[in-house]
């Protein structure tokens, strides 16, 4: 069953990637009843993938609201899922301590996660909510940032007035930084 959710996931991806919004979503819909026992947290066949494909699919049709909460859904599988793998760590190597007191339950650490993340901003941002926006994307830490990821809060602090524009410029150096072709951030 799991290679048949795995077919369904390259199929939205398809259709995502095609702007066929009105199937991905009918599809997404189909893959979201699919209740398959003992998936991967994370990576192909996973409910996160499930989850942010469909969300992906929402917000290309213009469904904003959905689409952020299904990132979100995305956001918290993900978490709940490394937490457990965490806590089944701790079980198996009971001197094992984490790494570092911010390595806690609501810190994004990695890509996928900040990917999640840009995601949640971009609704939130068509959605007009800008400080909400502005707090999901700084929630991703510095190393992490991605070019688009910048360039989205760089506009969202431009838009929000004056008191931003000195974060405005700080994100569009740095995006400037990783690609000094990111001509909007000129």
């Amino acid at each position: 069953m799991a290679g048949q959710v795995i077919q369904m996931q390259t199929h939205l991806r398809s259709l995502v990637a095609q702007e066929l919004y009105v199937s991905a979503e009918k599809l997404g819909a189909f893959l979201m009843c699919s209740a398959v026992p003992d998936l991967p947290i994370t990576g192909p066949g996973s409910q996160t993938e499930s989850l942010t494909l469909y969300a992906d699919a929402l917000f290309g049709k213009g469904e904003y609201q959905r689409a952020l909460s299904y990132y979100k859904q995305a956001m918290q599988r993900r978490k709940v899922g490394s937490h457990m793998d965490l806590a089944s760590n701790k079980r198996a190597s009971p001197g094992r301590q984490r790494s570092s007191p911010t390595s806690g339950f609501a810190a994004v650490s990695s890509e996928e996660e900040a990917m999640l993340k840009f995601k949640e901003g971009r609704c939130l941002v068509a959605l007009d909510d800008t400080s909400a926006a502005i707090r999901a994307l700084e929630s991703v830490p510095p190393p992490l940032r991605s070019l688009r990821l910048l360039l989205l809060l760089g506009g969202v602090y431009v838009s929000t007035g004056a008191g931003s524009n000195e974060q405005a410029v700080r994100c569009y150096k740095e995006a400037v930084r990783l690609d000094p072709l990111a001509l909007e951030a000129v």
